[in-house]
């Protein structure tokens, strides 16, 4: 490799990025790796055969699918449109009532006149 590949290689520019030795200072020293996992913390960890026998497949079929939730969601849906539909359907009762009501009185109001009565 001669210098005039190293110009192709990296730039001052791309080598600005690079860690610096203060950089380096922060990062984890011999002794605060015997800190970490020892040989004999990794010998004590579960094996592959040790969480087989803590969950097998039989565990989860008591746990919902994603066709369940979908199922559980569309019913969820029906009942809300079904109430909607109710909620609207008392809606245009009670502007039908209130029609109806406001026509009786104004009937009461029409026989009290010709009657020559006072209402209070």
């Amino acid at each position: 490799m001669t210098k005039s590949d190293l110009v192709y290689f990296a730039t001052k520019d791309d080598l600005k990025n690079f860690a610096t030795k203060d950089d380096l200072k922060n990062f984890a020293t011999k002794d605060d790796l015997k800190n970490f996992a020892t040989k004999d913390d990794l010998k004590n960890f579960p094996t592959r055969d040790d969480l087989r026998e803590f969950a097998k497949k039989d565990d989860f079929r008591h746990f919902a699918t994603k066709d369940d939730l979908f199922a559980f969601k569309s019913d969820i849906l029906t009942h809300i449109d079904g109430f909607t539909s109710l909620y609207k359907i008392t809606e245009a009762e009670i502007a039908a009532l209130r029609a109806k009501s406001d026509r009786m009185e104004s009937h009461i109001f029409q026989l009290a006149r010709h009657a020559q009565l006072e209402l209070q």
